[in-house]
């Protein structure tokens, strides 16, 4: 028993009791409150100011309208005279492609073994041989025109033709459909007071005189 006494007044020298506020900074009935606050309120820092964030679009492509061609017909009085230059133009060029087309392809035939006789014999391969000259033709007339804006005969008629690259190739695909439609595409600047036909008409383009 006496032993048991001893050991409890040894533990309750060594248990040591601190107040609940040490290490706090504060007493805890300073509020009034009778237990200690859970935490302490601090202010709160200032609002930061933050730069909003800027979505970058992507960039989007560029569309530029075919420019449409406007004539004046006071300036450009279009009449038969206008319309024979321009049939002459397109012989004049028509002549000299062939001509090149013809003794260019003939002479490589030959230096192989070809017998020219088989084009007057054999329909098929006459038909075919024209055809090859007729788009050869069309391709250096094309080529002329969408580099220089003019070809051979219109500039030696005077003609040349004021739109951009691909507005010129359009015409010129679309003068296909003018000849080989019977040549009613042609036959239509007649009646027109403009003397447009329908491969001016589709693309808005007309060779003016310079």
């Amino acid at each position: 028993m006496e032993e048991n006494a001893r050991v409890r007044r040894v533990n309750a020298q060594e248990i040591q009791f601190k107040p609940i506020n040490n290490g706090l900074g504060f007493h805890p009935f300073s509020e009034g409150l009778p237990y200690t606050p859970a935490q302490k309120t601090f202010p709160k820092p200032p609002p930061r100011f933050v730069l909003p964030v800027v979505t970058k679009k992507p960039p989007q492509p560029i569309t530029q309208p075919i420019q449409t061609q406007k004539v004046d017909l006071k300036i450009y009085p279009f009449g038969f005279f206008y319309l024979i230059k321009r049939v002459f133009a397109y012989i004049l060029d028509s002549t000299i492609n062939i001509l090149i087309s013809t003794m260019v392809i003939s002479y490589i035939l030959l230096r192989h073994g070809f017998d020219l006789n088989v084009l007057t014999t054999t329909p098929t391969i006459l038909i075919l041989f024209l055809f090859f000259i007729a788009l050869l033709n069309w391709t250096f007339i094309t080529v002329q025109e969408v580099a220089l804006g003019t070809s051979l005969g219109k500039h030696f008629f005077g003609l040349k033709l004021a739109g951009k690259p691909g507005q010129i190739f359009l015409r010129a695909f679309f003068f296909n459909l003018s000849f080989w439609f019977c040549g009613l595409g042609l036959l239509w600047a007649i009646f027109k007071k403009d003397k447009k036909c329908w491969h001016d008409v589709a693309t808005m383009l007309q060779p003016l005189e310079k």
